[in-house]
């Protein structure tokens, strides 16, 4: 990204801070609502699969370390009959601190076998269940009157054994008009279910669908990095990825979407010639080493979990006027704060398939009193931590990637 010079004046940069001169500041920008930090660690969600044997996913011990690893506590999954390894491994999920979102099929079981499943030596695991994963995905398919049936069944079905205590998410579609189609429905379930990929763009705003005031998850969203591929999704560098992957994250809770699963944690088999999109999602390559996606949300997770110790909730107001700036002020349950602050920018062009280089902007923010333990840090680039002394207000540089500043 090019350096950055404001009037005749160059501010000098270190680590990302800009040191503060006596000029006039631009106009309050605003000062932004605290939200709950466990509460954003706790919407962060990953797609796996756990009966994909004849793929990266049969390596299980492995791939449930680098889960640990990188500080997801949710996973999403399908419901599956008859797999003994299935039960053990969602066990040892729960064991491990997850809790799992399971797809129910209506071509697997009917709605009461379904749950009685999710009810059996599986339960520890469960913490929602969805119904079918885009039913109309196949336009030669009249998913529609199947749905009208099977939803109300799969409603008592989970209320007769579960109660309150196991959500139902609604069917996730691929169309717009498909939820539209049902939204009559919409009484059946606790939460809407969409899947708003980016198709190779920022992840800024996510549709959440009809009934914008109704709890939303997002259970499929995400970026691949076939680059040679002509089907699908356009692709996206697996640099470029590990900058918006934070980006989406703190889109979607911004937004008010409760949990987000992005698609997927593993490229699930080789494929070499990055013609083939499905085989190229996953944070971690199909030999389970780590992309920068992977290593952006770990440090993103890291820094927002990271207290410097007790804060009194200080107030931040974040002064400037560029347009695309977005934030997200959120506080640990100590008082301590983390403020993210990205620019809403395109860096990557789909049809060239070459990164956009974007200028950074310098951000002023200005605290009430005196912060302490004030700490900067760009989770896409690394998991190193800038600190800086206690100050009343301090300028970083703001990128079209995600810049955390942590203080009390």
């Amino acid at each position: 990204m090019a350096a950055l010079v404001v009037g005749v004046l160059v501010l000098a940069a270190v680590g990302g801070w800009l040191l503060l001169r006596d000029t006039d500041p631009p106009p309050l920008s605003g000062s932004p609502a605290a939200k709950p930090a466990a509460a954003f660690v706790d919407s962060v969600g990953v797609n796996v699969h756990v009966t994909y044997y004849d793929t990266a996913y049969a390596r299980f011990d492995e791939w449930l370390a680098r889960l640990r690893e990188l500080g997801v506590r949710h996973v999403r999954d399908g419901l599956v009959f008859g797999a003994p390894p299935y039960a053990q491994r969602m066990r040892r999920l729960a064991a491990a601190g997850l809790r799992v979102s399971l797809i129910v099929d209506e071509e697997q079981g009917t709605p009461a076998e379904s749950v009685a499943l999710a009810a059996g030596p599986i339960r520890p695991a469960v913490e929602t269940l969805e119904g079918p994963n885009e039913p109309d995905i196949d336009p030669g398919v009249d998913w529609e009157p199947v749905l009208r049936r099977f939803m109300p069944d799969l409603r008592r079905a989970v209320d007769a054994e579960f109660g309150n205590a196991v959500p139902l998410l609604a069917p996730s579609f691929t169309q717009a008009s498909s939820r539209e189609a049902v939204d009559d429905m919409a009484g059946l379930w606790d939460y809407e279910n969409i899947h708003p990929y980016p198709g190779g763009g920022p992840p800024e705003p996510p549709d959440r669908g009809p009934g914008g005031s109704r709890r939303v998850m997002a259970t499929e969203t995400g970026y691949h990095n076939a680059m040679r591929a002509t089907e699908g999704q356009p692709a996206v560098s697996e640099g470029v990825a590990g900058a918006y992957v934070p980006r989406l994250y703190a889109e979607n809770f911004a937004s008010g979407v409760s949990r987000t699963f992005i698609y997927e944690l593993i490229d699930e088999k080789p494929d070499t010639a990055l013609t083939n999109a499905e085989q190229h999602f996953g944070l971690l390559r199909n030999d389970l080493t780590p992309k920068p996606a992977f290593r952006a949300l770990k440090n993103l997770l890291a820094t927002i979990s990271a207290s410097p110790g007790e804060g009194p909730s200080r107030g931040v107001d974040v002064r400037n006027t560029d347009a695309a700036l977005a934030r997200l002020l959120l506080e640990r349950n100590d008082g301590s704060r983390v403020l993210l602050l990205w620019r809403r920018l395109p860096l990557w062009d789909t049809e060239r398939r070459r990164s956009i280089e974007q200028d950074v902007e310098p951000v002023e923010l200005r605290f009430a009193d005196t912060a302490q333990d004030i700490e900067l840090s760009y989770p896409s680039r690394s998991a190193k931590r800038t600190a800086r002394p206690d100050a009343d207000r301090v300028r970083v540089l703001v990128g079209g990637d995600v810049a955390a500043v942590s203080f009390r």
